[in-house]
């Protein structure tokens, strides 16, 4: 994997966009190079860029998000609005650009960063979503972010603490940097499934053991089967009794049913007798009187009909006669209102042409008034929008109340500029010198509100350090206190899982019990029970007592196992996350740190100056002052433009004012002849209903003769009718016409009365035949069968079913007793079959228990660990016999204590520990120890972009020559970027090509590449 270019824009300190290529000269030729600067210049930002935009994460602070980057200040540039990083990089897969940035929206909130791949061959943008670029980044490169920070970022310092420290610390410190924890996570896995395989297996023996105290005697099993046999036969007699019986019993009941229907139908019978006869009465003259009216019903109905004719026609030349008088009394109402809107008589011939020349009249008034009207709205619409301008209450319907208004501003503006000016002559000292007052002073107070900010900065640091290491000490205690808590709960759940499986048990047998109770009712006393055979039932007459409350405590104690479970969980999930915290506290102080260490230097530079200024004053009362001399400039310089306004807007305001009068005038003509609101309209409406009410009277007056003819017409066809008809009903019995009309009915109703005539004959009739069936079928079952009492019968009967269900009973107590006993027989060979089969499954865990196991994974990783410091220490001495010939690193003796030790080849091989190393000595050994852990991480993607930071200030000038002979040779060698990140003049002076970076008086650095 190799870096091409590196381009980025506000990242901490480096204000503006920046671009190093490393394709293009002077880098492509000087493949070494180094990163110079003072502290705090941004040398390590370098490296932050390249991880923030492969990665979102630097070194320095892990994973980032916009709250961290808004709460902590980091990464973008103070005062920007929008920052990016972005790498250029080869590896096996091709050229690509990944690209972060992160910018400020125009509510000033901070949005989330975002995050693309590009492939460089294709030239196109990869389709992933921002979280899944750095996954992608480390499948194309071949390393994760921790082998990535490892194997192309050296940082020194990590193994300067390595080198030095105890056993102990050294290898957990191996274990974090080469991410090698895997191997306690396995020695504690394997201790966890070996302490689980153990206690399944002793909780499976200690219930075979359980089970086996619960099992019969091999004579009280035949001693069941025996009273199983009995009780089957004696319940066998019984059952034939008691089938006998309700042969008997059915009949008799049938018996007694026929002699109920017989009853019935007799009842029936008689009531369809009488409704017959109430309906012949009631119905019969009625029918008779509608069927002599058939030979002319036809004429009866055109009778009617004609009639009714007659009186509708009449009813409708009344009605017109009356609608043609309302419409002549509205004639003269509409009159009335024409004469009252143009206030003189007028004639009915002469109203639509008399409203035509008074609308003509008003309109033309009112065009002329709306021309001075516009006139008006357009000349005011300037002079509003000045007084607006100038912030004076303005009413242009009041011209004289606006022009006082307006001389009241110019001596209130007057009196401002005086003001303002003697002001500004008062602090003449402090703007004498200012190009640009403004702009100067806004600098002024942005760096004054900066340097309150950071002593508040200074503060809140001390605080939270002092808060963070408070609550270290209280996770630890809390730790120690939670892995005791865990051990108990552990203990616990096995407990609640035992007695669980103890109420399962006995729940399953209760219901075998239950399923055959049906079977232990039908049993009786000497019968053979149809399970067992047995002729006894001792509990045919005792009812089987059941646990009722047996399924809610199997609930309450499931339920109660899985509230264990979720504290067991909830406990392991505490002891780990407060673990993390722990190293997250203690990670926390040292960046703590570290910040108050840049912000002491940060003040130095950039707010002695300012400090000086200030003088008595406090940070707020010097901002406050500052903004006061920039509010009374900016006040001077509006009130000046406010009064150089006013010369035009007096005469504008009169010009106005004339225009006013000329509308009040027309207004007032117009008053005169006409106070409505829209002439237009009303003389439309009253011409339309005048219309309209001319020619509504000539078409009533037609309608009154046409309807004068059909009256005629029709008493013509009437009175004929009628002659012919009175006839017709005289001849069928009828006096009058009216009287065969009321004879008729309804052809529905006549219908109906006829199907109840037809139905109670039908329904009389089958009444009497069921009845004749029922009394024939009793008297032939009289033939067939003797009576017999039926409630000796009943008594018989209820006698038998006891002692069956006594013996039922017996069978299902003594056929549960036997499957109980197979029931133990099967689940205890079951046990002791799982419990060999989980100690052959498990062998290989409690074995490897045995070998690495331990309860925090120490032994193994212990092991692990020394595999790794060896393979460590041997790539380590072949790096460090090309960087000096002198040392070799080696593992302790035994006698020569847990520190590292350092075997000096020219001094005999003499072995001596490394703390006794000098600054340079330990240097090397630490540079050697990276670049080896950097062959490490990478064994399987080559690296050909390495940067090392820090470490060189150590060294005397001739090692210092030695090893940079030494990184030109591997750079020569592997043909890799090698860049090192150092402040010391000398390597400065050796590595002519540079990535210089220089600090500003504002806090801000700049960058260059020089050969």
């Amino acid at each position: 994997m190799k870096i091409l270019q590196i381009k980025f824009k506000n990242i901490n300190s480096l204000k503006g966009e920046h671009l190093i290529d490393f394709e293009s000269e002077p880098l492509k030729s000087n493949a070494l190079f180094a990163i110079t600067g003072p502290t705090g210049s941004g040398k390590s930002t370098l490296l932050d860029v390249i991880c923030l935009a492969l990665f979102n994460r630097v070194p320095r602070m892990g994973k980032l998000s916009k709250g961290e980057i808004a709460r902590s200040g980091s990464v973008l540039t103070r005062h920007q609005k929008q920052a990016f990083a972005q790498v250029t990089y080869q590896c096996k897969s091709g050229k690509f650009i990944s690209h972060w940035d992160i910018q400020y929206n125009r509510n000033n909130n901070l949005n989330d960063y975002e995050m693309q791949l590009k492939n460089l061959m294709t030239n196109e943008e990869m389709d992933l979503k921002k979280s899944e670029v750095p996954p992608k980044n480390e499948e194309l490169i071949g390393l994760t972010y921790e082998q990535f920070i490892k194997s192309i970022l050296l940082a020194q310092g990590e193994f300067s603490k390595f080198l030095k420290a105890s056993d102990n610390d050294r290898k957990q410190i191996l274990e974090q940097i080469t991410g090698t924890e895997i191997y306690r996570k396995i020695g504690m896995l394997a201790y966890e499934k070996a302490k689980l395989v153990n206690s399944k297996i002793d909780l499976d023996l200690q219930r075979i053991s359980d089970l086996q105290e619960k099992l019969k005697q091999e004579d009280e099993v035949s001693e069941l089967k025996f009273q199983l046999s009995e009780a089957n036969a004696r319940k066998k007699e019984k059952s034939d009794v008691l089938a006998q019986l309700k042969s008997q019993i059915d009949f008799e009941e049938k018996r007694k049913k026929l002699v109920s229907k017989i009853e019935s139908h007799q009842k029936e019978k008689s009531k369809l007798f009488q409704l017959q006869t109430d309906f012949k009465e009631k119905h019969s003259t009625k029918l008779e009187k509608h069927q002599k009216t058939q030979a002319f019903a036809e004429d009866l109905q055109a009778w009617e009909q004609q009639k009714k004719q007659l009186i509708d026609v009449e009813k409708n030349k009344a009605s017109i006669q009356l609608q043609l008088k309302n419409l002549k009394k509205q004639e003269l109402e509409y009159l009335e209102k024409v004469t009252k809107l143009i206030q003189h008589p007028v004639e009915a011939n002469l109203v639509v042409q008399s409203l035509e020349d008074f609308r003509k009249k008003v309109v033309a008034i009112d065009l002329e008034l709306n021309d001075a009207r516009k006139t008006f709205d357009i000349q005011q619409k300037p002079v509003k929008e000045k007084l607006q301008d100038l912030g004076v209450k303005n009413n242009l319907k009041n011209i004289d109340e606006t022009l006082h208004r307006l001389k009241e501003h110019q001596q209130k503006w007057q009196s401002d500029l005086q003001k303002a000016s003697d002001f500004l002559k008062q602090h003449h000292s402090i703007i004498e010198n200012l190009k640009e007052v403004t702009s100067a002073i806004n600098q002024k107070i942005e760096f004054s509100l900066e340097a309150k900010q950071l002593e508040q900065r200074k503060i809140q640091l001390d605080k939270k350090k002092s808060e963070v290491g408070s609550a270290l000490e209280n996770l630890k205690k809390s730790f120690e206190v939670n892995q005791q808590e865990l051990r108990l709960q552990e203990k616990e759940l096995i407990t609640a899982k035992t007695k669980l499986e103890n109420l399962q048990l006995k729940w399953n047998n209760q219901q075998l019990i239950q399923h055959f109770e049906d079977h232990r009712k039908k049993l009786q006393k000497g019968e053979e029970c149809p399970l067992c055979g047995s002729v006894e039932h001792p509990f045919i007459q005792e009812p089987v007592v059941f646990e009722s409350d047996l399924e809610i405590k199997i609930n309450q104690q499931k339920k109660a196992l899985q509230q264990l479970e979720k504290e067991v969980q909830k406990l392991q999930n505490s002891v780990a996350s407060q673990n993390k915290d722990i190293d997250n506290k203690e990670k926390q102080i040292k960046d703590l740190e570290a910040e108050l260490a840049s912000i002491r230097h940060q003040w130095k530079l950039d707010f002695n100056q300012l400090q000086q200024e200030k003088k008595q004053h406090t940070w707020e009362e010097f901002v406050e002052v500052l903004k006061e001399i920039q509010l009374q400039f900016k006040e001077k310089e509006e009130v000046e433009k406010k009064l150089a306004q006013l010369s035009n807007l007096f005469s504008e305001l009169n010009d106005l004012k004339s225009l006013l009068q000329k509308g009040q005038e027309l207004r007032k003509k117009l008053d005169a002849i006409y106070q409505g609101k829209d002439v237009e309209k009303e003389v439309s409406e009253l011409k339309s209903v005048w219309e309209k009410n001319q020619q509504q009277q000539f078409t009533k007056k037609e309608d009154l003769a046409k309807l004068d003819e059909q009256l005629k017409d029709l008493k013509s066809a009437f009175d004929k009718l009628e002659s012919n008809l009175l006839n017709s009903a005289q001849s069928a019995g009828f006096s009058s016409i009216e009287e065969s009309v009321s004879a008729r009915m309804k052809e529905r109703d006549f219908q109906e009365l006829l199907n109840q005539k037809n139905k109670l004959d039908s329904q009389l009739k089958v009444a009497h035949q069921n009845l004749k069936n029922a009394q024939d079928q009793l008297e032939e079952m009289k033939q067939d069968f003797g009576e017999q009492d039926l409630t000796d019968l009943l008594a018989k009967k209820e006698e038998n079913t006891l002692a069956l269900e006594a013996l039922d009973k017996q069978i299902i107590e003594f056929s549960n007793q036997l499957l109980t006993q197979n029931q133990l027989l099967k689940e205890i060979e079951s046990l002791q079959k799982r419990v060999e089969e989980e100690k052959q499954k498990s062998e290989k865990w409690l074995l490897l228990n045995e070998i690495i196991g331990d309860a925090r994974g120490a032994k193994f990783n212990n092991f692990a660990q020394d595999l790794t410091l060896m393979h460590l220490l041997g790539m380590a001495n072949h790096r460090l016999t090309k960087l000096n010939d002198r040392y070799q690193m080696d593992r302790p003796q035994k006698g020569e204590g847990e520190d590292l030790v350092a075997i000096d080849l020219h001094m005999g091989s003499e072995r001596r520990s490394v703390k006794t190393l000098s600054g340079g000595e330990t240097f090397m050994l630490s540079l050697a120890l990276a670049l080896a852990l950097s062959d490490l991480a990478s064994q399987n993607v080559k690296i050909d972009s390495l940067f090392i930071d820090e470490g060189f200030g150590t060294l005397d000038p001739e090692t210092l020559d030695q090893t940079l002979d030494t990184l030109e040779r591997l750079q020569a060698e592997s043909n890799k970027t090698i860049g090192i990140i150092s402040h010391v003049d000398a390597l400065k002076e050796r590595i002519q090509t540079q990535i210089q970076l220089t600090k500003n008086g504002q806090g801000y650095s700049s960058l260059k590449v020089v050969n």
